[in-house]
């Protein structure tokens, strides 16, 4: 039975015989493709430019990518098709002499790839489907996957009675300054679900401190910055044993590979230090510049920045024009120069993402005389 679905295919390419070899092969096998697949609607773009644009208005099915396109002004298309559309599936057509290049493609986010001298109806069938299939299955865990680190984050963001969405937005903005820095996709998307857990430590602060609405004594505060090492050590599963034998226990059962989690990594390395200063005065290793983790650089304006737009025990929300100041005088004393001002430029974007996340209820707080963050 034929199914019913109508998929929406984007061949970019800048060469007319890769790009004829496709539409052959299209105009050869659509009966079979549309019995397994659906109904193919096929565009063709030769500008990286372009097809930025059309993956960002309209979803596409997949992509089938020439690695080489773009590459002679700069740019990389894979890490742009990525984050343009990261719901779309990535084929790549490689040649014989590339066959190398393949495997890099894939272990930067690519779903397949196809040998360009191969291109028949039968490989485009089996590709096509099965990328879409494999990005399907991908975007599912990864939906599960980000669900639990969030409600993982607001565990510890209930104790603090902070803003309902705050790790959420910190979370967003670190993502659009890594896209304003040039980072890789797979680093824009680790720090996007690395960064909400940022003050997991905090679950273990004790109340009378953490909900304090007045200024910490210098006991307290000693207490309340312990929860950068609390939180590298809740996310570092080398230092509980029983975790340990619970995840070997997981590994060993075949529901799991045997692999380094990037995401658990970098949030421990943004838990431990997003409290650093660019100048070293921070805490608590007194890490200074380039020795102070670049995500951790990057959460550590986020969370700033937002907590100073929200309420607090011990302050009221700063108007925009307020907290602006603030973040522009911490520029190359707090805050890393290249972060501030790629903060800058995606400040309207930003802003855009604070109102689409405003918290529903936010209590009135207390006016404070002289407010320090912690």
């Amino acid at each position: 039975m034929v199914q019913s679905h109508h998929r929406l295919v984007l061949l970019a390419t800048d060469s007319a015989e890769r790009a004829r070899c496709v539409e052959d092969a299209l105009a050869h096998s659509r009966g079979a493709i549309e019995l397994l697949w659906g109904t193919i609607e096929l565009r063709t773009s030769d500008n990286l430019r372009d097809v930025a644009k059309r993956l960002e208005s309209r979803l596409y099915d997949v992509v089938l990518l020439d690695p080489s396109l773009g590459v002679r002004e700069g740019n990389d298309p894979l890490n742009t098709i990525l984050i343009a559309s990261p719901r779309t599936a990535v084929v790549a057509m490689v040649s014989e002499q590339e066959d190398g290049a393949a495997l890099d493609i894939l272990r930067r986010g690519a779903q397949d790839y196809i040998m360009a001298e191969e291109i028949d109806y039968r490989s485009l069938t089996r590709v096509l489907h099965g990328a879409a299939e494999r990005k399907s299955t991908e975007m599912a865990i990864a939906e599960s996957r980000a669900e639990l680190i969030w409600r993982l984050a607001k565990a510890a963001e209930y104790r603090d009675n902070e803003t309902g969405n705050h790790v959420v937005r910190v979370g967003c903005y670190a993502r659009e300054i890594g896209i304003a820095l040039g980072l890789s996709r797979n680093e824009i998307e680790t720090i996007f679900l690395a960064a909400p857990l940022h003050d997991i430590g905090k679950i273990s602060i004790p109340d009378a401190i953490l909900k304090k609405p007045g200024r910490l004594t210098d006991e307290e505060m000693r207490v309340m910055q312990q929860h950068c090492a609390i939180g590298a050590r809740i996310l570092d599963d080398s230092t509980d044993a029983s975790q340990s034998q619970y995840a070997k226990r997981v590994i060993s059962s075949g529901c799991l590979g045997v692999h380094d989690d990037p995401v658990r990594s970098m949030a421990r390395r943004i838990a431990m230090s997003h409290h650093e200063r660019w100048d070293g005065t921070g805490y608590p290793g007194r890490l200074a510049g380039d020795r102070i983790p670049l995500e951790a650089r990057i959460v550590a304006l986020c969370d700033v920045f937002d907590a100073l737009l929200s309420p607090r025990p011990y302050k009221r929300a700063f108007d925009l024009n307020k907290c602006l100041e603030i973040i522009r005088k911490g520029r190359g004393n707090h805050f890393d120069p290249a972060v501030s001002d790629a903060f800058e430029r995606c400040l309207p974007t930003i802003m855009e993402i604070r109102a689409d996340l405003v918290d529903t209820q936010e209590e009135e707080a207390k006016d404070c005389i002289e407010w320090s963050y912690v």
